[in-house]
This record gives C-alpha cells, structure tokens and sequence, in this order.
C-alpha cells in the first residue's frame, strides 16, 4: 500500500440508526466490524449476512444496498480515503462489499486497537488501517471472490457473446469445476447465470429506459431474431419483453 497516502479517516463505534439504506457509490472506503447482531449486504455481485464477530470491506465508489437484519445492532467502523501516488488503482483487491468471517480471521483486536488510538495515536490507528487492507487482500486473491474475478470481469464486458465456460476457467488459472464451485458459493449462481443476469438487466435498462422495441434490443444484444430473444426473457423474468415493457410503461 505504500503508492498510498491515508488522507481522511474516521473512526467510530455506535448502533445504527437507519435499518438499511442503497448506496450509489460510496464517498469514503469502509471497513466494518460487527460487535453485535446481524446484516445483509446485496449488490449486482455478492449477497451475503454479516453476524458477530464478521467484518466487511466496502471501497469508495462501491454501489449496494445494506439491512440491519437483527433488533440489536452495536459496529466498529473505520472509514478513510487514499490520496493516489501512482496509477494503480485504489480498488486493486476488491471493487465490491468483501465479507471476512470470524472463523477466516479474528479482526476484533485490529479494530479495537484503531479505537482505543484513534485521538491519541494516529500513528497506531493509521497503521491498523494498512494491516486490514492487507489482511482482507489476502483473503480476496487466495482463498476468496478475487479469484474469480477475471471471469467476472470477462463476463461483465462480453455478456452479448458466447460465453465458454472452459475459457473462464482458464481466465482464473482453476479447473473448471473448481471455478463453478467458487461461482456458485460467491455469485450464488453459474457463471452462464450470471451472464443471463446481466443480459435480462440490460435487456429491460433498453425496453423501459431507452424506449427501444423488442425487436431493436433482440438486436442490441445479439440474438438472432425477436422469438429467440423473447423466449429467453420469457424464461427468466415470467412475462414477454412486450408485456414487461406495456406493463410498466403504462
């Protein structure tokens, strides 16, 4: 982290007072630690619950939506800014809300440590900062979502193409199978799920925002005729491009 200056930093320990909230990109990067109850944090990427004892990365610019889930709510958080020195980008490890388990990794002390030194040992506190990038990078590209980000990333900018399989596989250095579990514990589907996911998304960002036919956003996104392209929305949103879009057009 040393192509970093830490700029802002706050830290704080309280109950929340919003039950949940969508965030469009976040201001500051945050790390949270839950100390009591429970989360949900969602996105277009991760779903996953935040308990006792779990933490949470989320960088700057991040878009998601967070739930107190539990009555009880008590958290640690740390949110700060870099000042970049060079051109790597900040969200080198994660451009999306990473979970860290308590079972993965003890953070407790670590967040404790930049509490207790926060108005009286910047040093301390700053550092405390840096060890949690580390830790939650590691975590990320060795054993985490990172290593299937290449095939996500690859997925997210060709969706309108075939997509193989063995071809992401090789994008992350896994086997195939491997990769699929990794998928479907992190993304909580396939990786063609996922494909589908983004192409329905477009497909009605095109119907109700754009204002484009059923027949020019078949096109847009690569099928070969209007029937293709209708019996796969059809199977995966329950109604027919038409019906979705003079539904909600009305």
């Amino acid at each position: 982290m040393t192509d970093y200056l830490l700029k802002k930093l706050f830290v704080m320990q309280y109950s929340p007072g919003e039950r949940g909230k969508k965030v469009n990109g976040r201001r500051l990067s945050t790390f949270m630690y839950v100390e009591e109850g429970q989360y949900r944090y969602k996105s277009d990427y991760v779903d996953f619950f935040l308990n006792e004892g779990d933490a949470v990365y989320v960088p700057e610019g991040a878009v998601y939506e967070y739930m107190v889930v539990s009555s009880r709510t008590r958290v640690i958080q740390v949110e700060f800014s870099f000042e970049k020195r060079g051109e790597e980008s900040l969200h080198k490890f994660s451009e999306h809300p990473t979970l860290m388990k308590k079972t993965e990794n003890n953070l407790r002390p670590i967040f404790l440590e930049m509490l207790n030194n926060y108005f009286t040992n910047e040093y301390i506190t700053v550092s405390a900062v840096y060890r949690l990038m580390s830790v939650f990078s590691v975590r990320r590209n060795d054993c985490g979502i990172g290593r299937i980000e290449p095939a996500l990333r690859y997925i997210e900018k060709n969706f309108r193409e075939k997509i193989y399989t063995s071809y992401l596989a090789e994008l992350c250095d896994l086997s195939e199978s491997h990769m699929r579990r990794l998928f479907s514990k992190f993304i909580g589907m396939s990786p063609i799920g996922y494909k589908n996911s983004l192409i329905v998304k477009a497909a009605c960002n095109m119907l109700l925002s754009e204002r484009l036919n059923v027949g020019e956003t078949a096109e847009a996104l690569g099928f070969v005729d209007i029937y293709t392209f209708s019996q796969f929305f059809k199977k995966e949103m329950g109604v027919s491009p038409k019906k979705y879009a003079d539904t909600r057009l009305k």
